[in-house]
Formats: structure tokens, C-alpha cells, sequence
């Protein structure tokens, strides 16, 4: 039984106006009759004073005229449950639920409705929409050509190369050098390099096409070490999907990718959240900036059209041997089988292995002035290799030997004092602040590890401090 308010009508029907409503439904999925391929299928509704679209999308396939019958009857749907019904039911009255068909007399007719939404309080508010008992959208029958076979011609690859830092299955620095391709449609991919236009060696088979896109729009500089909640990545994919994954599965290095930035190196980024926007164009949320050591990739930023890769299983180490790091050669790309001389392999020119071979940026710079005037500066180091472990009691040598590079400069660069030391400390004594900084002023302290006395510096690690 229907509960009679004190005031107003017992059963309120209300509509949205047509401006509120799409005239215009699209939906996107992937074709399995042609490679799936995204394809998209879209209804028009006749006489809609909205031209506005309203965009679905299906992460599954679809055939192209299932589709279009879905399309249809969501956009018939969408239109019959402007329509809204609200009315109140006594609190003991517990047969109808969310999901409940009932019929009732409105402004509307006599339309069986759907309950969609109930308010528990005093008493049970109720609100439905209408709904339809009409056959669904006709599928129109597809048969196929039987008369021939279509033979998809081969095609050259997409193809990156990426000098990356240590990674956990990466345990010698010219390994670093990782190798990517896609190509449609997609057979198994050799790898063959050369230091002059002959005289190819095979070095590796790619078995698996990458994940491979572009940023639709900027990346600007990010912090490390935090998750930022608010920035989003935005990437057209090349073909392939994105999945979101658990803060768990984040941590634990889950959906890491690789961006190239505007300094040339390769910032690694891991998301949580992967949300599909239009076909192959993807929102990516939830990021950690800067990892494995790519901090000077993310205060760099990327521009648009920078290339994007989904570090998983089918980026592979490009075979690099130790003596060939850092060398510029010619990689040649393509599919196995084909014939070396066609068109279908892809030519690039690069070096590598370098990256995974430079010691990373100090982290925790402190800086404290002693009663004597004396500037002390401590950091902590940090290790390329066997460093994410638990259970050290200090951070892991991942060099040689213990050896840092201290420079000290004005705000405007100037390099006024470097120093060397093999220990995560170093005082700036007073008489030699004074003879820097006599009138103070701003100074940029940077430290880099080396990988030995006198070898190799690493990427830098700066603290502005405030000279007296």
C-alpha cells in the first residue's frame, strides 16, 4: 500500500527536458572480423533537440551489427527512463527492491516501471523509471566471403629503443638497452645489429608485440616519492589495451611505462588507474613519478607526441654485449621470415647501455651551520643494484668504491667551490664560505656519487641553502 503524505500528491512523475538527453549514442569496441581493429557503431535519434553524443565504451569485441543493435536499444533506454517516478511505501513493506517491477498510475500512464532507488527512513522512498517490454533492436545477419581468403601482407614495425636504469631482472648495466615493436598484423619479430650497413648479427626475437603510444598532451615535472592522486597521463596506444590495478600490484612494481622527456631520457611511470576515454585513447591516474632513478626525466617533462611504452613481458633486453655499451650502431627490425632485403624491416641508429650504468642522485641532502660558522651536509646514498630489499642494515655499494663529487654554486651557476669526499658528509668550512659568499646570498649545493674515486659522476642531488 501507497503512503498518503500530508501534503502533495501521492505518486510525483517528473521528466527530463530534451536539452538533458543525447541525441546521439557511440559506442566503441573491437572488430574480430577485422583484426581487431577498434571500430565504433553510433545512433541517431530523429527529432532530438540535443545534438550532443554520448560515448560508450566496450573494452570486449564486438561484431559491427550486435553493435549497432546494442547501441540502438541503449539509446531507446536512455530516452524511455527520462521518465521518473518517486512515491513512498510504509517501512514494513519489504517486497519491493531495487530492481522491482511495478505499475502504477502516473502523469505517464499506466507504464510498468523499474525501481531503481529507495531512501530508508521512516518510511521507504521510492523512486522508479520506465521501462520497455519491446523485442530489442534487430541484429542484422552477417555472412562471410567465402569466395577467397583475405592474406594480410606483412608490414614493417613500429619500432623503440630504450636506454633504461637497473631493473630487477636486469642485473649488468648493458642490458639496460631494452627493445620494443608493434607492427599489424603481428608476427615474431628478429632483432639483428651491425656498427656499419652489412654485416647483420641476429641478437634476439621479439615473440610479443608491445604496448606502444604517444602522449595526447603535455607531462609536466612531478615529485618522486609520493602518489599523485590529482595528475593524469593521457596516451594514444597504438593497438592493445591497459588494465587499472590494485595499490598492492602498484607497489609491487605493477603498470610501469616508460616516457620519453625533453632531456632525451627515459622517465619510468607507474599508474593505478587506466580508464579507455575514446578508442585506443587512454587516461592513465594515480602515478608515481620519477622511478628507478628518473628523477631528471620527470623534472624535465614530456611534450606532446612523446613516445609512450608499457614496460611488460614483450620489452625485452636488445642483446647488447658489454663491449658494444655506449657504442652508436644499426639496429635492424622486422618480421621472421620475411626477406631481409623487402621494406618490412625497420632501420634505427642508436646507443645505449649507458643509463643503467649511472650511479643514482643521493636522497635526504641536510644542511646545518655549526656555533663555529662551519656549513655540515649529509645525505644518504642510494644503490643501482640489490637495494630494495627489507632486511640490509644499510644501503648497499652498488660501485666500486664509496666516492662523491660536491659542488657548490651561486644561484646563477657559478661554480665556486667542488669538492671530493668518501663519505655521505662534507663540511663547507666558514673561512671558505667567506672567501665564496662574502656579501651571502643563495647557494646551490650538489652532490653526485661516482662510481670510483675519480670516476664516473651520477646524477645530481641539489639543496638551495641560504648563506649568512
Amino acid at each position: 500500500a501507497l503512503v498518503l503524505p500530508q501534503q502533495g500528491a501521492t505518486v510525483t512523475a517528473t521528466r527530463a527536458p530534451d536539452h538533458a538527453l543525447p541525441g546521439e549514442a557511440i559506442v566503441a569496441f573491437r572488430d574480430p572480423f577485422n583484426d581487431y581493429e577498434a571500430g565504433s557503431a553510433r545512433r541517431l535519434r530523429d527529432g532530438a533537440a540535443n545534438p550532443g553524443q554520448e560515448r560508450l565504451g566496450f573494452a570486449g569485441c564486438l561484431e559491427p551489427p550486435v553493435a549497432e543493435a546494442l547501441v540502438a536499444d541503449w539509446l531507446k533506454r536512455r530516452w524511455r527512463e527520462r521518465d521518473e517516478v518517486s512515491f513512498a511505501l510504509p517501512a514494513g513493506e519489504r517486497r519491493v527492491r531495487p530492481g522491482t517491477l511495478v505499475r502504477l498510475p502516473s502523469a505517464f500512464g499506466a507504464d510498468d516501471l523499474e525501481v531503481t532507488d529507495i531512501d530508508e527512513g521512516l518510511l521507504r522512498q521510492v523512486r522508479a523509471v520506465r521501462v520497455d517490454r519491446l523485442a530489442p533492436a534487430r541484429i542484422a545477419p552477417t555472412l562471410g566471403d567465402a569466395t577467397h581468403e583475405t592474406v594480410q601482407a606483412l608490414a614493417a614495425p613500429a619500432l623503440v629503443l630504450l636506454d633504461l636504469p637497473l631493473t630487477s631482472d636486469v642485473d649488468e648495466p648493458w642490458r639496460g638497452l631494452r627493445i620494443a615493436a608493434w607492427a599489424r598484423p603481428w608476427r615474431s619479430q628478429i632483432v639483428q645489429v651491425s656498427p656499419e650497413d652489412t654485416g647483420f648479427e641476429l641478437r634476439t626475437v621479439l615473440p610479443d608485440a608491445a604496448r606502444l603510444g604517444e602522449l595526447i598532451e603535455a607531462l609536466g615535472p612531478g615529485m618522486p616519492g609520493r602518489l599523485d592522486r590529482g595528475g593524469t597521463v593521457h596516451v594514444s596506444l597504438s593497438g592493445g589495451s591497459l588494465q587499472s590495478l590494485s595499490a598492492l600490484q602498484q607497489l609491487n612494481g605493477g603498470n610501469a611505462a616508460a616516457i620519453l622527456s625533453r632531456n632525451a631520457a627515459w622517465e619510468v611511470v607507474q599508474f593505478r588507474t587506466a580508464e579507455e576515454m575514446a578508442p585506443d585513447v587512454w587516461r592513465l591516474g594515480d602515478l608515481l613519478r620519477g622511478q628507478l632513478g628518473t628523477e631528471d626525466a620527470m623534472l624535465a617533462g614530456a611534450d606532446p607526441g612523446a613516445p609512450f611504452v608499457l614496460l611488460d613481458g614483450a620489452v625485452l633486453s636488445a642483446g647488447l654485449k658489454p663491449a658494444e655499451a655506449g657504442l652508436v650502431l644499426n639496429w635492424r627490425v622486422g618480421p621472421a621470415g620475411a626477406d631481409l632485403e623487402s621494406d618490412v624491416f625497420t632501420l634505427e641508429t642508436a646507443a645505449g647501455g649507458l643509463r643503467a650504468a649511472l650511479p643514482l642522485a643521493p636522497v635526504h641532502l641536510r644542511a646545518a651551520f655549526e656555533d663555529g660558522g662551519d656549513l655540515c651536509l649529509t645525505w644518504i646514498r642510494r644503490s643501482r643494484i640489490g637495494a630494495d630489499g627489507w632486511d640490509a642494515d644499510e644501503i648497499p655499494l652498488g660501485e666500486e668504491a664509496e666516492a662523491y663529487l660536491v659542488e657548490v654554486r651561486t644561484a646563477g651557476g657559478v661554480l665556486k667551490r667542488s669538492a671530493e669526499t668518501t663519505s655521505p658528509a662534507w663540511t663547507y668550512a666558514a673561512a671558505a664560505i667567506a672567501a665564496d659568499f662574502g656579501a651571502g646570498g643563495a647557494a646551490l649545493l650538489t652532490v653526485r656519487q661516482r662510481k670510483r674515486p675519480g670516476g664516473q659522476a651520477g646524477l645530481p642531488a641539489t639543496l638551495a641553502v641560504e648563506m649568512p
